[in-house]
């Protein structure tokens, strides 16, 4: 077996290490006279007998990887490398070294004839879209035509390079002129969106064609691998803008531009505050709104596909986004009894308030103390550890602010420490704020976690027995309706699911994406088949039937839908006791 990862997590190269762009400062290393002496002793690691079958490492994490690694000196990137290319049968690695064209070439990966497992698969679609859309600066590209002009004026080399800076150049005059049509979006953003049929016009009238395309895309691989002279290579930014926009091509012009519907141009223009003063800034977005553009090279190459989760519902609609049948479906029960290991509870009122944190309702005070008090009547019951997400950051801060001020939030703390998710992507103080729980909890004073849908807590961490006896949803967390790339999705599938039946329409897929990361977080609570725990769903919107129907199936079985918070209390007192 091996585990692979990006050299963000397996660099030891003391230089490259500590270098933001490691993919790039890895390669120029590589270039120079001396190379890397790590990558040289990788087959150290390839050879190594802790890592073999019946060694002390057979099943081993990059942790493990890397540790080996800096023992022997040994790159563990390219050690992981040459593990599977010589003798591994089983390999473990992200979604994207598998959906993503660029990172799948890149580590000489070979889907052909083989059997493909995504776990956790509910967010394959996202990631399909993801890995298929790209980002750019206009200055990136006002950076890379000026790049490319410099190297169409050299000898021997020049006329590889000439065609690439035409084409950038074209392309920019073209952004360009369409950033000056952008309409009002939001509070200092305005932006515009074409289809893809203007982005063919764009193409064109820049010389690249579906006729052209090929050509070009190999003379910009011969540019890339010429002799240039150090002095006039292309820096990090806009090299990595050269092969996102080839990327791009690819995509886009693949089965004879059959994907050109799926597409859409956005230019932005937004502010950008630096040491007080406001500069705008230009992005142009080709999206991708069809998951099953990365998706379909996994489908037609592998011999199987398998996708488990537990919140894959509706499976129609997921086989639909990504155009591939799957004709074994199994929606299982819960290994658990569910009534005798769960509670579970959708509660309307609080304080005789309607609960609902809809953006209507979710700035009065009365709701957000009514909110806090039901949070303090649970914590007040429920044993141990409690998670509590919300739908949003924004709404997190807004509630906890008011119970800070109103003293709920006091109220809450003398029963149970509280810890909060950061908004930071600093893991090193998501890991201090989580050992803090865990200790807490362990301690025997139990422990609350302020948490959102959609973020740290809520996927990939285990938090079995003790450390989630109680797991309380605030909201439902459908996504931003403002966010553009919501709308535009939303927009795409109306449109599509006339020729698409199967496909969810706009209004469904947004619901479906707000129950999705619910199930998600519900999910924490019960992590094994001795686990139990208790499930709180604080909104009204949870008791309607179209809304409760979109749970998954083992908790729709248990759920109690109660009108008050108090009529919730005495059923959950006599689940807790017989625990």
């Amino acid at each position: 077996m091996v585990v692979l990862g990006s050299r963000e997590h397996t660099c030891i190269e003391p230089n490259v290490s500590r270098a933001a762009n490691k993919n790039l400062e890895c390669k120029n290393l590589m270039d120079t006279e001396c190379g890397c002496s790590y990558r040289d002793r990788s087959k150290y690691i390839v050879n190594n007998q802790q890592l073999a079958p019946g060694g002390s490492h057979e099943v081993f994490d990059i942790e493990d990887l890397v540790g080996i690694g800096r023992t022997l000196s040994a790159c563990p990137y390219y050690g992981a490398t040459g593990i599977r290319k010589k003798k591994a049968v089983l390999v473990f690695c992200p979604y994207n070294y598998l959906l993503d064209p660029k990172i799948r070439e890149g580590m000489e990966i070979d889907l052909t004839d083989q059997v493909v497992i995504f776990d956790e698969a509910h967010n394959v679609e996202d990631v399909c879209r993801s890995v298929s859309s790209f980002d750019f600066d206009l200055k990136d590209f006002a950076e890379l035509s000026k790049g490319l002009k410099v190297l169409s004026t050299l000898e021997y080399i020049g006329s590889l390079w000439a065609p690439l800076y035409h084409i950038v150049e074209s392309l920019l005059q073209s952004f360009s002129e369409l950033a000056q049509t952008l309409k009002p979006e939001d509070f200092e953003k305005n932006a515009n969106v074409w289809k893809g049929d203007t982005i063919v016009n764009i193409l064109r009238d820049a010389g690249v064609t579906l006729e052209t395309f090929f050509n070009l895309k190999n003379t910009a691989t011969l540019a890339f691998v010429s002799e240039t002279p150090p002095r006039y290579k292309l820096t990090s930014v806009p090299t990595i803008a050269m092969e996102n926009l080839f990327q791009f091509f690819d995509f886009f012009f693949s089965y004879n531009l059959k994907h050109a519907k799926d597409y859409r141009m956005v230019i932005e223009k937004s502010a950008n505050f630096r040491a007080t003063q406001k500069r705008w800034q230009f992005t142009l977005g080709l999206w991708c709104l069809n998951a099953s553009v990365a998706f379909n090279h996994v489908a037609t190459s592998a011999k199987s596909v398998i996708l488990t989760s537990g919140t894959l519902s509706p499976m129609n609609a997921l086989s639909a986004e990504l155009s591939t049948k799957f004709p074994v479906q199994v929606e299982a029960r819960h290994i658990i009894d569910i009534r005798k290991q769960l509670y579970v509870a959708a509660v309307a009122r609080g304080q005789n308030v309607p609960l609902n944190s809809s953006f209507k309702t979710a700035d009065s005070f009365a709701f957000q103390d009514a909110v806090g008090h039901s949070l303090l009547q649970y914590c007040q019951k429920i044993p141990k550890g409690v998670l509590c997400f919300f739908p949003s950051y924004g709404l997190m801060n807004k509630l906890m602010s008011r119970w800070d001020r109103v003293g709920i939030l006091r109220l809450i703390k003398d029963v149970k420490p509280t810890f909060t998710e950061p908004q930071s992507k600093e893991k090193g103080d998501f890991k201090e704020i989580i050992a803090g729980y865990y200790d807490s909890i362990k301690s025997n004073r139990g422990a609350l976690f302020f948490a959102v849908c959609r973020g740290k807590v809520s996927e990939g961490l285990d938090f079995a027995d003790d450390n989630a006896r109680g797991v309380i949803v605030i909201g439902i967390p459908f996504p931003q309706i403002k966010d553009l790339r919501v709308a535009l999705k939303k927009d795409y599938n109306t449109d599509e699911v006339a020729t698409r039946p199967q496909l969810l329409n706009g209004n469904k897929w947004y619901v479906q994406q707000a129950f999705s990361a619910v199930n998600q977080a519900l999910g924490r609570c019960i992590r094994h088949i001795n686990d139990w725990g208790a499930i709180i769903l604080i909104d009204e919107r949870f008791l309607h039937k179209d809304n409760s129907s979109q749970l998954s199936k083992w908790m729709r079985e248990a759920m109690q839908l109660c009108t008050h918070v108090e009529d919730t209390i005495k059923p959950l007192e006599a689940f807790l006791a017989l625990h």
